[in-house]
């Protein structure tokens, strides 16, 4: 970011960084350079919105999900908003319209709605099949903030030691 500032991409990996580690106010900034930059570009309003997500604020959260550009992206933010807002109903339709679309390009997506939902096994489920048809979701699974509620499961071990020792890379 310091040599190229304009770059949308190294801005939305260090919001993303700064995001897993906790730091808000800087995941937050660098998120909105990006937007700033490159208002139509896709993935930013999605990270956002997580960031609102994980400092508590949803409404704030579905405000920036709902400008995302990408369908996929926009899909997976409103079915997170909605429910923290505490609207299952539309975060349900968010959610089937996401799996009816995009299910078999994307299960990792499913995996991080039915985490934050608190669903575990339906969150295991997609994130088996995430590493099955080697969705690049599956690269963030360690780290992603969203599947923190999964770490003290007896299947956390055994899918990080498939998706990370695997000799199938």
């Amino acid at each position: 970011v310091a040599l190229d500032p304009l770059n949308t991409n190294a801005r939305i990996l260090l919001g993303v960084t700064y995001l897993f580690s906790g730091r808000i106010a800087e995941a937050r900034e660098e998120l909105r350079q990006a937007i700033e930059i490159l208002p139509n570009g896709t993935f930013a309003y999605l990270l956002a919105s997580m960031v609102e997500l994980a400092d508590g604020k949803p409404e704030v959260a579905l405000d920036l999900a709902k400008k995302e550009p990408g369908r996929m992206h926009r899909l997976e933010g409103v079915a997170l908003a909605e429910d923290a807002c505490g609207r299952r109903t539309e975060s349900d339709h968010a959610l089937r319209a996401l799996e009816a679309e995009f299910a078999e390009i994307s299960p990792y997506k499913l995996a991080h709605i039915y985490a934050a939902r608190g669903q575990a096994d339906e969150a295991f489920k997609w994130l088996d099949r995430a590493w099955e048809v080697r969705d690049p979701g599956i690269c963030w699974t360690k780290v992603a903030v969203i599947l923190r509620s999964l770490h003290q499961d007896p299947r956390w071990p055994r899918l990080m030691q498939k998706v990370w020792h695997s000799d199938a890379h």
